[in-house]
């Protein structure tokens, strides 16, 4: 009696009606351990528990049927049974490879995705650090700009000259202080009128371009001549370019080539490249218009260069 009670008590673990056949029995056996089987849950504990225990209970009920039935089908139906059983057996073997391999798939992937997350938490690491990094080095260069920029203001207001050069450079670009064109033309004036060449031509430009006074290509001019008389060749190379299209001077080809020879005497580097950095002043003001005329004037450049070759 107490063997029909287990037999039913087992049939309703594996879900099954008394009576059910060994072929059934294993059916949902396999069934239920693809349902409850623990590595399905690796990251809930609990569930994880529950599905070993769960599965402790489909074992035992699958083992103790397959135990009494397979006996009483050998008993009744020998030869019909052994061929059924082979069949069986290797399909079951066939099921828990393949349940293999899907499982090993699954963990192949889960450990890709592992490695690929720890990658990236690796690479944001590593961009946070160098920002920090970056911000710091910012910071540092800042506070060295501000001290020089404190240092020369003070030096310039002494009447050093060179000082006050570097300090309208600063001014212009913004260094150690907030960007200040108006400053910077200031600075340029006093460091041109106290002779330094390369404070005239800067003030040349603040006037060709109207950066920090008022546009005047004449007084262009004259600050580009009194740089290009101490040698500064870019000086040479723009009133060159003024006297070839007569922008502020009476347009004159015989004095362009002049400037354009003493440029070549001085192995100046001429940059061919329509908009490129003119000391500093790309991008602030500068007109269109330049780029298209001094594009035209490198071309007689190039032609003066291979005749005079």
């Amino acid at each position: 009696m107490s063997q029909i009670l287990g037999a039913s008590h087992y049939y309703k673990i594996l879900g099954l009606s008394s009576g059910a056949s060994l072929h059934a029995v294993k059916k949902a056996y396999r069934s239920l351990v693809k349902e409850w089987h623990p590595d399905r849950f690796h990251g809930n504990i609990k569930l994880y528990k529950k599905c070993e225990e769960k599965l402790k209970q489909v074992n035992g009920a699958h083992d103790w049927l397959e135990s009494h039935l397979s006996g009483n089908n050998y008993n009744s139906t020998s030869a019909e049974t052994t061929g059924y059983a082979y069949e069986q057996a290797e399909q079951d073997r066939r099921e828990a490879e393949a349940w293999a391999r899907e499982d090993a798939r699954a963990r192949a992937e889960e450990e890709a995705r592992a490695r690929e997350e720890a990658r990236v938490k690796a690479e944001a690491k590593e961009k946070k650090k160098k920002r920090a990094e970056e911000r710091a080095f910012a910071k540092k260069q800042n506070e060295a700009a501000i001290k020089t920029f404190k240092r020369f203001r003070r030096l310039a207001r002494q009447g050093i000259v060179e000082v006050q050069f570097r300090l309208a450079m600063m001014y212009r670009d913004g260094i150690g202080c907030a960007r200040n064109q108006k400053e910077a033309a200031k600075w340029l004036k006093k460091a041109a009128s106290n002779g330094d060449p390369k404070a005239s031509l800067y003030f040349g430009f603040a006037f060709a371009w109207g950066i920090g006074v008022d546009a005047n290509i004449v007084k262009a001019v004259e600050m580009f001549q009194i740089a290009a008389k101490k040698g500064i060749a870019e000086a040479q190379f723009q009133l060159g370019l003024l006297h070839y299209f007569g922008f502020g001077v009476e347009q004159n080809y015989e004095q362009a080539v002049s400037f354009c020879r003493e440029v070549m005497e001085q192995g100046y580097e001429i940059i061919q490249e329509e908009r490129h950095d003119v000391c500093g002043h790309l991008g602030r003001k500068i007109p269109k218009r330049y780029f298209k005329h001094r594009k035209w004037y490198l071309l007689a450049i190039k032609r003066e260069s291979v005749k005079t070759g």
